[in-house]
């Protein structure tokens, strides 16, 4: 009877907000399960990831740092325990984003250490309380501790390996440089000399050779 005796307009108001607040919740669906989860206070439900099916995620597995819901990590939105398990860094897990996706296209498979760019860490190292790389740039983010930069030790080795491999590069091609220059001269006195068989020493024995013949 209240539909019956509202104007067209009102009631086309209202039909509007129905049909946002639905498509918001719709939407944001992934939102909402993290926002229930921080509370604590009620289970939620997710796939596993390797099959359709839904599990049942008590109060007490959210946050506790295991990865239950690895599809859309929606039992740890506050830890990393899930990091790299929507990239598809994950066996049996697809990316959330597909390949044609334009967000994708800035979704890197590994974390490469600044200080150490030979050290590319999967991302699920990244934020998990470990510090992989020697400036802890794998752990910024964090904000339970902070890493100690230990770089000047850790890449002390591979700093003076790197040094010795440019002072080897520096020597070898300092060599090289010297035999093609050697190869060169010796080339160019080669060629000198093959000119002059051919444009002296050959002329002047055809020459005697013709002489001996007009002799016979």
């Amino acid at each position: 009877k209240l539909l019956r005796t509202m104007a067209p307009s009102s009631l086309l108001s209202m039909v509007t907000t129905l049909t946002t607040t639905i498509t918001f919740l719709l939407h944001n669906y992934h939102a909402i399960q993290i926002v229930s989860a921080s509370s604590f206070t009620s289970p939620i439900q997710c796939r596993s990831g390797w099959t359709s099916t839904l599990q049942t995620i008590t109060p007490s597995q959210i946050n506790d740092g295991y990865c239950d819901c690895p599809y859309d990590g929606s039992d740890e939105p506050n830890t990393g325990a899930c990091s790299g398990s929507m990239d598809g860094m994950w066996a049996g897990i697809h990316p959330k984003h597909e390949s044609t996706d334009h967000d994708a296209a800035k979704i890197s498979g590994y974390f490469a250490c600044p200080e150490q760019p030979s050290l590319k860490l999967p991302l699920s190292r990244v934020k998990d309380g470990i510090c992989d790389c020697c400036d802890g740039a794998d752990e910024k983010e964090s904000t339970n501790f902070q890493c100690p930069d230990v770089c000047d030790m850790v890449m002390a080795e591979e700093r003076a390996a790197r040094a010795k491999a440019t002072s080897n590069f520096a020597f070898g091609s300092k060599r090289r440089l010297e035999s093609v220059a050697q190869f060169q001269k010796w080339h160019d006195e080669k060629t000198r000399d093959l000119k002059r068989l051919r444009d002296v020493d050959l002329v002047k024995t055809h020459a005697e050779l013709e002489e001996v013949e007009n002799d016979l």
